[in-house]
Order: structure tokens, then C-alpha cells, then sequence
């Protein structure tokens, strides 16, 4: 969301470093869930599927970007867009803090 309001290069460099803090703060989280519930003598292949499926789901999101773009002519869209998808993601996961107490 903060790429849309990119005025100097500075700010993309600060924007990416946020990313990158919060990706530092996810993956770690992330792989320790995935791997309570992995199934022994299968992590290979489980970690693999779950890689498989997060890199076609990535290089889909890519694709519709491309498309909306091509579409507008506007990257607007395409951060409107993920946006919402991140904030409907987000939002989604709260309805699991009951399963997990």
C-alpha cells in the first residue's frame, strides 16, 4: 500500500525495508506452525508442496498485476487490490485466535 504514495527513491528504499523487517517478523512464525503439523517422514515433500503452491499463487498474483496494469495503464489498481486481499488475509486469521486458545 505505501508504493502508492511514492514520491523519491528514498522512499521506496524505506518502504522495502519495512517489507523486509516484516517478512523477518512472518517467515519464522510461519515455518514453526507449518511444522507442528508436518507429517514425520514427509517433511520434504509437505515443505515442498507448501513452496510449490506459495510460488504458483505468486506467479498468478503477478500475472492478474500485469494484467490490471496492462488493463488501466495505472498501478493503482494493482495496489488497491493487493491491499485488500492482504487486509481481508489479515482479518481472516483473527477468526482463528479462538481455535488456537
Amino acid at each position: 500500500m505505501g508504493y502508492e504514495f511514492v514520491y523519491s527513491v528514498s522512499l521506496v528504499y524505506a518502504i522495502n525495508v519495512l517489507f523486509g523487517i516484516g517478512a523477518a517478523i512472518y517467515l519464522p512464525a510461519w515455518r514453526k506452525t507449518f511444522a507442528r503439523y508436518v507429517d514425520i517422514g514427509k517433511e520434504g515433500q509437505n515443505y515442498a508442496i507448501s513452496d510449490m503452491f506459495l510460488s504458483i499463487t505468486g506467479s498468478l498474483a503477478s500475472v492478474t498485476g500485469g494484467l490490471i496494469v496492462e488493463l488501466t495503464g495505472s498501478f493503482s489498481y494493482v495496489f488497491l487490490v493487493a491491499s485488500l486481499f492482504t487486509l481481508i488475509g489479515g482479518l481472516s486469521m483473527l477468526t482463528l485466535l479462538n481455535d488456537t486458545r
